[in-house]
């Protein structure tokens, strides 16, 4: 009965593992060099392409810079990806800002939608 409970436990663990050894396409971020906390930075034309999707959406990628805890002052900086995509539309309104995720989890799986494109931004 014990062989069994430990074969089940081994061939769990290596399940989780595997799953966890997926590839992941972007590429990890880094603080660029004398960068401080608030600025962003590297921003140039690029394709958002939703996680799971063959859209392709022209966009505007970069890096925000950020404390990792706003409430050091001297905590260290993190890079933050960031994308914007730009209103189709020539009556802007408020860009509209788009959180998801949470940590280990990826913030760019949401295509906004058209009605939403046509007068805001959408970082």
């Amino acid at each position: 009965m014990k062989a069994n409970h430990i074969l089940i436990a081994l061939v769990l663990f290596a399940a989780l593992l595997l799953a966890g050894c997926g590839s992941r396409e972007a590429a990890p971020l880094s603080v660029p060099a004398g960068s401080q906390a608030g600025q962003l930075v590297g921003l140039k034309d690029c394709e958002y392409q939703p996680v799971d999707s063959k859209t392709k959406i022209a966009a505007e990628c970069g890096t925000l810079v950020a404390l990792e805890n706003w409430d050091k002052t001297d905590s260290r900086l993190i890079a933050l990806p960031v994308v914007r995509i730009p209103a189709t539309g020539s009556q802007e309104a408020e860009p509209v800002f788009f959180l998801n995720g949470g940590p280990g989890s990826p913030n760019m799986v949401w295509a906004p939608p058209d009605w939403i494109l046509k007068n805001h931004d959408v970082v």
